[in-house]
């Protein structure tokens, strides 16, 4: 059953994503990637996931990062908890880039997760979760909270 519900979690996740025209980076590593004109990792130790203090290392468990036509597109991540603090630092996120949109929902991952994504707007106009249940923050300068 753990590996059929993988498999189904999988292909949710490839379906969302070939639906929005992205192809997973591994060169993504968090959402300051997404202001990069090209794919690659942050330096200089100005990554989000290892700032100190980590203010979104929390809600950036199980990352995934996206590519459209080649430039940083979308950022998802999957974490097993999503409260205040972490939609604050979503909003923060969105607030710092104005191309930038965020939005979470039920997660593809499983055991209870939530889907976080940020994207840019710019490249794929609006974007949803893979999961039926999302909510927005940003679109059309409104948040859906």
């Amino acid at each position: 059953m753990a590996v059929r519900d993988r498999l189904a979690a999988r292909e949710l996740l490839v379906a969302w994503a070939e639906e929005y025209g992205l192809r997973q980076s591994s060169a993504g590593c968090c959402p300051r990637w997404l202001g990069c004109d090209s794919s690659r990792r942050c330096r200089d130790g100005a990554c989000a996931r290892e700032a100190d203090p980590a203010l979104d290392s929390y809600w950036m468990d199980h990352p995934v990062s996206w590519l459209a036509d080649g430039r940083p597109a979308a950022f998802t991540t999957a974490p097993y908890h999503f409260e205040d603090e972490a939609r604050e630092r979503l909003r923060w996120w969105t607030a710092q880039d104005s191309r930038l949109r965020g939005a979470w929902g039920t997660g593809w991952y499983g055991c209870g997760t939530v889907q976080v994504v940020l994207w840019r707007a710019d490249l794929l106009g609006k974007v949803m979760p893979a999961g039926p249940e999302a909510r927005a923050e940003g679109f059309c300068g409104q948040g859906v909270l």
